[in-house]
């Protein structure tokens, strides 16, 4: 393939290249538009446009399929591609399972919902469905339904990818794994999960006497372990979570692994990729801890590269810095790929938050100045939900550089004026190096966090004098 990520930044044709996209939901807007839309996104300066691939729009019923707009013109999704290529502009697909997009049950059918069993959802220390639409990663009903629509989608992006002719040169693999079990402060508990978590143990620990000495317990087998539940009391307790930790580390890559070995044998050769969720409400103080959550993957498969979700919603003081810790600690964390924004802020999907061009225009120099490679703006055109199938709404996004109906904004000319910029100065960009006199360290077990702090426990902190973890 001739687009990649390499080192420091992308390349396309052996030489480096800043990667400019604007998202643009094809299945929001008349498809009338398309070409308007896509006109001035590559008139703004930008070479590549974005797009999820929602499952449930195109496998509207069990079974019935359309890329090609016989049920519905706004699901022509070839339509869309060649005129991508016609364009000029390069296409990143992003086709699932999960897309998130404020899109109803997140993507997934809903029929697939009501045809699985229990055991192919996210199920609590009680064993009751955490959310309708939050399935567990690995059930195999899940994967089932999964692969039959890969089995559909695949083939059409293998035939308009980059080294078959077409515009597609990257595609995002599902999206923000793992993020609602915490924002929801629940553990998936499935007892798949809780099998993979003992096979985990049984790798790290090789006898149970191990784990015994550890966990201050007298487990017989590996088979009889519990998970960890509840609050933690002692550093016993203390130490079995910090394993789930591990564990779900592990989990998660091993479901993003599956999902590219899948992807792969379909003969997808374009880079592959993952979004990074965080900036909740505006505010990146989780980030690092979500990053973290893809250690192991990070560690195990250089080929797969991570973007950030930079979403500060209104640009202040409180904010403007968090850029910069974020995109150091994936730079420390995936030194084998550029750092880029996959979900670059360009409007906003809350009605009451307003979005000034030119705060966002000093936000967007800013992460250029903090080392960003490449950037998607999300979004970069306003849409209109199909019915049903808003999570907010009819509407989605606002004040975003074209309206549904193709008309510019204020912002529009703040991002055609950091897109001119690049295009003259991307060399110095993407070939510069950061000179320090000082290193921060970035110690990853500090922010394995996210199953034993606020989110899920209820509790504000950790007394670690209270747990005998002082040295």
């Amino acid at each position: 393939m001739s687009f990649k990520a390499v080192d420091r930044y992308f390349e396309k044709n052996g030489e480096p290249f800043f990667l400019i996209s604007g998202e643009i939901h094809y299945f929001r807007l008349n498809p009338k538009l398309w070409e308007k839309h896509l006109r001035l996104l590559k008139q703004s300066g930008a070479n590549t446009t974005s797009t999820y691939i929602p499952w449930d729009w195109h496998e509207y019923e069990e079974g019935k399929f359309d890329f090609s707009g016989e049920s519905n013109p706004a699901r022509n999704l070839i339509k869309y591609i060649k005129l991508c290529k016609k364009i000029g502009l390069q296409l990143i697909v992003k086709p699932g399972p999960y897309i998130l997009a404020e899109y109803e049950n997140q993507g997934l059918p809903d029929w697939l919902l009501k045809r699985c069993s229990k055991n192919a959802f996210a199920l609590d220390e009680n064993g009751k469905i955490i959310s309708p639409d939050l399935m567990s990663y690995m059930s195999d009903e899940y994967l089932k339904y999964t692969f039959l629509w890969y089995d559909k989608i695949m083939p059409i992006i293998n035939e308009y990818q980059e080294s078959n002719g077409g515009p597609i040169t990257m595609m995002q693999v599902c999206n923000e794994v793992g993020v609602f079990q915490w924002l929801l402060g629940k553990i998936d508990y499935n007892p798949k999960v809780i099998n993979l978590y003992k096979e985990f143990l049984n790798g790290k620990y090789n006898w149970i006497e191990n784990l015994n000495s550890v966990y201050g317990t007298q487990y017989l087998s590996f088979e009889k372990i519990s998970a960890p539940i509840g609050k933690i009391e002692n550093k016993q307790d203390y130490c079995a979570y910090f394993d789930f930790h591990l564990f779900y580390r592990h989990y998660f890559a091993m479901y993003l692994d599956l999902l590219i070995k899948k992807i792969r044998s379909y003969g997808i050769n374009v880079q592959l990729t993952h979004n990074i969720p965080g900036w909740i409400y505006g505010n990146a103080a989780e980030l690092p801890m979500l990053i973290s959550t893809y250690e192991e993957i990070m560690r195990t498969r250089s080929d797969f590269v991570f973007g950030l979700d930079h979403i500060p919603e209104y640009v202040s003081y409180r904010n403007a810095h968090s850029d910069l810790a974020c995109n150091k600690i994936l730079e420390a964390m995936q030194p084998y790929g550029p750092v880029w924004a996959a979900e670059f802020q360009s409007g906003t999907r809350e009605h009451h938050v307003k979005c000034d061009a030119n705060d966002l225009e000093t936000f967007y120099f800013a992460s250029l100045a903090h080392g960003l490679k490449g950037f998607n703006y999300y979004m970069f055109s306003q849409g209109i939900n199909p019915d049903g199938k808003g999570y907010y709404g009819k509407t989605f996004y606002y004040q975003t550089p074209l309206s549904v109906n193709g008309v510019k904004s204020l912002l529009y000319d703040s991002v055609k004026k950091v897109n001119d910029f690049i295009n003259r100065e991307k060399e110095e960009l993407l070939l510069s190096e950061v000179k320090t006199d000082i290193c921060v360290g970035f110690y990853k077990p500090y922010f394995f966090t996210e199953l034993t702090t606020s989110q899920l426990l209820k509790e504000k902190r950790l007394y670690i004098e209270k747990l005998g973890l002082t040295l």
